[in-house]
């Protein structure tokens, strides 16, 4: 066999098929590998561009919700002492400065032509800042670093006067583009890079005193010193009565002060109701009129309860003065100085935990509820009187004069003006 001779320089044909499948194979895997690094670097892009938007959606809605939260509060706090947000009155709560009572019940603004609106940022070390306005929208706190901000409107609506409806829109930035309300139902958009939530919630009020008492005096148990009590029911629209009692009492204990009047001069004794199966038992006599239990009712955002030891005279004058009008004391709770507490325009809702007793004279606007026993001795010369009803789940004890009347119109304020807003179910709603 023959062979070629081969020439100087010349590479095999084998080894040259071979390099060249060798660098074909490393270009495709180099290619392939640039290719799935790729798509691994858009993953990820994509990835964090989803949750940094859906971080924007999450503080967005977290702000939506803190205003709503943040406007409830406001609503149920009677206390003035500071002002809520920049703009609003001092010495005035916004409760105060936003609603006011309708005479058929309910509530409406006060300045209905001019909607409300209030604009909040939270800052870095995460507290609000607030600014509120009513004729013009409410212009954005000036703060650095801020993590985020809502807007808020109220609205009365007017086919349901005890409905309150709060628009509220949350922003993750605090620009006024952002925080802004649409106008005539469109949606507004949020400025590039920030994201913005509007809800819509209505709010109602619980009535502190859900039904109306019929008597001057309502008693669970016992009544003692009868003859210092002098009751009073001269209102034409109301029963007439007195005295209504769970319990079966002699007749001792219902020799009532000769002062004691009812409706149209009825008789004494047709205006006593005792041994009443209707009020159910002695603890149902306070829920039956404030509609729910006892503990609960007590821990009701509206309620300012007090921390006193035994007397509470100080503590109640200054809760009064601040602007509270539905007021718990503690059990044991005991007032040993004179009182004037609420008037004709303000009714007061004065509660006790438990046992009540009062050592002075106590003038009271309102109604009092006593879960426990409640027990009147006041000084020489001490004279009380309670212009609304008093309601004792325990017994009565009266050793100092003491006068009930029976106020319909105090009575109807509190029933309709006093108590909690409270969201009303199926009512939250996101627009965009």
């Amino acid at each position: 066999m023959t062979r070629t001779p081969r020439q100087h320089g010349q590479i095999p044909q084998r080894r040259w098929i071979k390099g060249f499948s060798t660098l074909l194979t490393v270009s495709v895997l180099l290619y392939l590998t640039t290719l799935a690094m790729l798509h691994i670097s858009r993953v990820q892009t994509l990835e964090q561009k989803l949750g940094a938007n859906q971080w924007r959606r999450v503080v967005a809605q977290d702000m939506a919700e803190s205003g709503l939260a943040w406007l409830q509060q406001q609503l149920n706090t009677r206390a003035s002492a500071a002002p809520p947000c920049a703009g609003a009155p001092a010495g005035r709560s916004l409760r105060a400065h936003l609603l006011q009572a309708r005479e058929d019940g309910g509530w409406q603004l006060r300045h209905p032509t001019a909607p409300w609106q209030a604009a909040c940022v939270m800052t870095a070390e995460g507290r609000l800042q607030c600014q509120c306005a009513s004729d013009t929208p409410a212009e954005l706190p000036d703060a650095e670093h801020a993590q985020g901000g809502f807007a808020l409107r109220l609205q009365a609506l007017p086919a349901q006067p005890s409905v309150l409806r709060v628009w509220a829109v949350g922003c993750n930035g605090r620009t006024r583009g952002c925080l802004s309300f649409p106008a005539d139902g469109a949606q507004a958009e949020a400025p590039p890079g920030q994201s913005r939530q509007l809800i819509t919630q209505d709010l109602a009020l619980v009535s502190s005193l859900k039904v109306l008492p019929a008597a001057a005096l309502l008693l669970g148990q016992d009544l003692h010193g009868a003859q210092q009590l002098t009751l009073h029911n001269q209102d034409p629209r109301s029963p007439g009565l007195l005295l209504n009692a769970t319990q079966v009492l002699s007749p001792a204990d219902l020799q009532l002060s000769a002062a004691s009047r009812s409706v149209g001069g009825t008789p004494l004794p047709q205006a006593l109701r005792v041994g009443d199966s209707a009020q159910g038992a002695q603890t149902e006599l306070l829920r039956h009129h404030i509609g729910m239990a006892w503990e609960r009712y007590l821990k009701q955002p509206g309620a300012q309860v007090l921390d006193c030891a035994e007397d509470c005279s100080a503590a109640l004058q200054a809760a009064v003065d601040q602007g509270q009008r539905f007021v718990v004391l503690p059990d044991g709770a005991v007032l040993s100085t004179p009182l004037n507490l609420g008037s004709a325009d303000a009714p007061l809702l004065l509660a006790a935990r438990g046992s009540l007793r009062v050592q002075a004279a106590l003038t009271l606007h309102g109604a009092l509820l006593v879960a426990g026993n409640l027990q009147w001795q006041s000084a020489a010369g001490g004279v009380s009187d309670v212009l609304g009803a008093v309601l004792v789940g325990g017994s009565m004890r009266v050793e100092s004069p003491v006068t009930v009347r029976f106020d319909a119109q105090a009575l109807m304020a509190l029933h309709a003006h006093e108590g909690s807003f409270v969201p009303v179910p199926a009512s939250w709603n996101q627009l965009g």
